[in-house]
C-alpha cells in the first residue's frame, strides 16, 4: 500500500532528527486558511505578519492573551485552546483509553473537540472509530492522516504508526500492519 510505505520512510528519516511537538500553530494556520484569511489580514492590529507566521510554525508559543487575540478572531473556543495545549495529553489518555476499552472516555475527548482540525485531534477520532470497529470512518480518517504524515511530529507519527497497524489488521492487511509495528521501534 502507498501510504503504509510513505510512512515507514517518515519514520526512518526522522528516527535522528528532533522535532517539534506542537500542533498550536499547525492548527491556527488551519483555521486562518479555511476561512481564507491571510497572514497580513489576520495579524492587523494585532501584531506583524512575520511574528503570526512564527507562531504559526511552532517556533514561538504566543502569550495567553495574544493566543486568545488570535483565536477570537479566527472563532475558536477557549475550551479549544485548552485542548490544543494539553493535546499531547489528551492522545496519550486516549491510548491508555483504548487499552483498557474505555471507547466512551475517547468518544468524550472527540465531541469536546469536534471544533478542531489539528492532525493530532484526528488522530484522537481514528484511535475513536477503530475503537467502536467503525471500518468504514477508519478508513477515511487513516487517508485524511496520511496525506499529512509530513506534518506530524515524532509522537505522533508513532502513535499514527501503531493504529495504522491495528487498522490495517483489523482489516486482514497483515503485511501493511507487520511494516508499521515493526517501524514504531525505530523511532
Amino acid at each position: 500500500m502507498k501510504y503504509v510505505d510513505e510512512l515507514c520512510l517518515e519514520i526512518k528519516k526522522r528516527r535522528d532528527a528532533n522535532s517539534k511537538d506542537d500542533v498550536l500553530g499547525n492548527e491556527l494556520r488551519m483555521h486562518r486558511l479555511n476561512q481564507n484569511l491571510t497572514l497580513i489580514g489576520l495579524s492587523k492590529n494585532m501584531c506583524s505578519a512575520s511574528y503570526l507566521s512564527k507562531v504559526e510554525t511552532n517556533q514561538m508559543m504566543p502569550n495567553k492573551v495574544f493566543l486568545e487575540e488570535i483565536c477570537d478572531r479566527l472563532s475558536i473556543d477557549n475550551d479549544s485552546i485548552d485542548s490544543l495545549v494539553n493535546s499531547k495529553e489528551n492522545v496519550i489518555n486516549c491510548l491508555k483509553a483504548f487499552l483498557s476499552d474505555d471507547i466512551k472516555y475517547i468518544e468524550t475527548i472527540v465531541k469536546e473537540n469536534e471544533g478542531l482540525i489539528s492532525y493530532r485531534m484526528k488522530i484522537i477520532e481514528f484511535i475513536y472509530y477503530l475503537g467502536i470497529k467503525d471500518l468504514v470512518s477508519s478508513s477515511i480518517v487513516y487517508e485524511l492522516l496520511s496525506k499529512n504524515i509530513k506534518s506530524m511530529g515524532d509522537y505522533d507519527i508513532a502513535i499514527f504508526a501503531l493504529f495504522s497497524g491495528i487498522f490495517h489488521f483489523n482489516t486482514e492487511l497483515y503485511d501493511e500492519a507487520r511494516k508499521e509495528f515493526s517501524h514504531i521501534a525505530l523511532i
